[in-house]
Formats: C-alpha cells, structure tokens, sequence
C-alpha cells in the first residue's frame, strides 16, 4: 500500500511539473490566458475577474463547447470548483456576461492534467483575462520605435490569430497595431516584438604566424537580411557568419598558388572554452569524428561551405532524424565568445586562422526594453 501511494503521489509531482512548463511553453504567444494551477484554493484568484471569449482558433480551443457563449464581449468568472486529484481533475469554470443584471450563468469544463485526454484542457481555454491585457497596453501604448527605417508609435495592441512557422500552428496572438510618422498601419505580434536573439559578430581574426602572410582588413556586409563579416588578406578573402548551429563562409583563394582547408585540423572553441572537431557539407553525420579529406581551392577559385561544431551534432530519437544543439546559451543575457579556428595549407605550410566572434544577446526591437 505504501508503495502504491508512493507511485501515486509521484506520478502526481511528474504531472504537474510538465503541465506547468508546459504552460509556460505552449502559449508564448498569449499572455494573458487562464494559467493552470495545483488546487481549487488557488483556481480562486481567477474569480471576480474578467475575461473575453474569441473564436477558437486551435483544435484544443475547438474542443470546448461555448455554443451559449458570445464572442469578444467581457464575461465575470462567477466560481470555479475542482473536482478529482491534481493530473486528471475536472475544472469548472461559471461565467456571467458583463452589463446584463439578466445574464444566465454559463459554466463550461475543463480538464486539469495532463495525464488526460485533453479533449479541453485548463491551457487551452480560448480567452484572455482583461486586466493583463488592460496592463499590457499600460505600459506599451504610446512607445515608439523604428521599423524599416520610420519611427513608429504603438497605437493599440488586439488579439489576432497568426502562424507562427517555428512551430507550424495558428495561434490567437496578442498583437501590436503600429502607426508610422505617414499614418500606415503595421502590425507584429508581441511575442516576436519583444523577443531577441544570439548573434555572432566577428571582433578579430588572428593571422597566421607565416610574415609572407599579410594583416588582412575586415569589415561588415548586410545581405539580404544577414550580417556577414569579411576579411581579406593576400591569401584569403572570405565571407563569414555564424548562426547558433554552425559557420557559413565563402572562401575565395587570392594566392599565387593552390590552398588547402585541412578540415582534420580544424577547430571550434565555445563559449565554455570546450573545444570540438567540425564537419562541413557533404559529411554524413554518422561519420562526423571520422577523417575528413581536405578542401582543395585552386587559385583564383573558391569554396562555398558550412563549419559545425560536431560535439552540438546528435541523433535524437524522439524526432528518429539528425538535429543540432544550439552553440548559444538557453537563457538570455549571457555574453561571450565562440571561435573557428581554419587550417589554410599552402604548399606545405599550415596557416592557422582564428576567427574570434562576440556572442551578443539583442532584442529586436531594443526600444521596447
């Protein structure tokens, strides 16, 4: 018996921690929904507020049935009960329109687990509570930024459906309704507005130690959306950016004579200081620490190829396909260095190029922050 509620009490604890992150991942995009809770006792928090119902727009959302309910007017959450244990409780929620004395009581189900079936779960109520929203445009309405290069104002913010294509689901988002200085109306969601990124920005190149080889110049080229770094010397002139799973270069040979990329040799230091082996195109990944023959560029020629660190390279059997960790951290904020080191051969010398690039964290919209 002790062992029976031991199981269950643990399978009660692993619920829960994957419903709750869960929860924190699913709906980035909103907000300002309903968050699933451990008790009744704490469901009460929501009661007395007020929340709006929209069309749903995802098959969770589908599953309830609000035929008696009124879409995008404000509903006052009346009571909510819970009845069973914590990973397969049914919550039920009483709500009554707003401004109508006469207004029935409208209660609909949901499920809190997600040991469940998920027919309707607690996530996947399709509204949002208004005094989040209300807090949200009190803090962002009126703030200005730029957009393509025109100051913009944020006029309102409402809740739209939008695709979102890292995930490949439509989603209800709140969304941002901007004014630029010529009156046009642009909109952009707030999880994409407020978010940002790793980038990778080249702060030095470390030339060989060879004196025939000259220091080179670098500078910066904006292409198509991409920052790419340059640097040219008398023996390389490469184009060069990272990502968070690997390097793109072009390389191109400015020598007298015919170069080789010694891919055995080559090298990528992380933000750790770890150091790892690369692979570039046309290596299968099964054979990715195996040996690499090296990339012959004749003169005048060039090379258009990949550097990826083979230690963030793995199978994963849950997506039963090859995948890549991310060379960058998973929290935010956290700056550094990453490094690909290129073995150049020329004739029977070993030119090593390190190239040295910051890791910087950015938002992409720095305004809003």
């Amino acid at each position: 018996m002790r062992n029976t509620n031991f199981l269950k009490t643990l399978v009660v604890a692993v619920c829960l921690f994957i419903g709750y992150a869960a929860n924190a991942s699913i709906y980035p995009y909103n907000d300002f929904k309903i968050e699933k809770k451990s008790s009744e006792s704490e469901y009460q928090e929501y009661v007395g507020k007020t929340i709006v119902f929209y069309e749903p727009v995802t098959s969770g959302e589908r599953n309830f049935k609000l035929d008696k309910i009124t879409f995008g007017v404000p509903y006052t959450i009346e009571s909510i009960t819970v009845k069973g244990y914590s990973y397969d409780a049914i919550v039920t929620f009483a709500v009554k329109k707003v401004g109508n004395p006469k207004a029935k009581v409208v209660k609909f189900k949901c499920e809190n687990g997600v040991a469940a079936s998920w027919d309707a779960s607690v996530y996947d109520i399709p509204a949002y509570l208004t005094d989040k929203m209300q807090d949200f445009k009190d803090k962002y309405i009126g703030k200005k930024l730029g957009i393509s290069g025109k100051e913009c104002t944020i006029s309102d913010i409402v809740m739209e459906p939008k695709y979102f294509s890292e995930i490949s689901e439509t989603h209800m988002a709140s969304t941002f309704v901007y004014l630029d200085n010529d009156g046009n109306v642009i909109k952009e969601d707030t999880y994409t507005a407020l978010k940002g990124g790793y980038r990778s920005e080249l702060s030095r190149v470390e030339k060989p130690a060879d004196e025939s080889v000259r220091y080179g110049e670098t500078s910066t080229i904006h292409e198509e959306g991409v920052t790419k770094f340059s640097y040219v010397d008398n023996v390389i002139d490469i184009l060069i950016f990272g990502d968070k799973e690997q390097f793109s270069f072009v390389l191109k040979n400015v020598s007298d004579n015919t170069i080789k990329v010694v891919w055995n040799e080559a090298v990528f230091v992380g933000m750790s200081g770890s150091t790892s082996k690369v692979m570039h195109s046309g290596i299968k990944y099964s054979q990715r620490e195996g040996d690499q023959p090296a990339s012959v560029i004749i003169r005048g020629a060039k090379l258009e190829d990949i550097a990826a660190p083979t230690e963030l390279i793995y199978y994963s059997d849950l997506l039963k396909k090859w995948t890549s960790k991310s060379m960058y951290p998973s929290k935010s904020g956290l700056d550094g260095q990453v490094s690909l080191m290129l073995p150049i051969q020329i004739k029977e010398t070993i030119n090593e190029y390190i190239f040295v690039f910051d890791v910087v964290y950015k938002y992409n919209h720095p305004e809003l922050h």
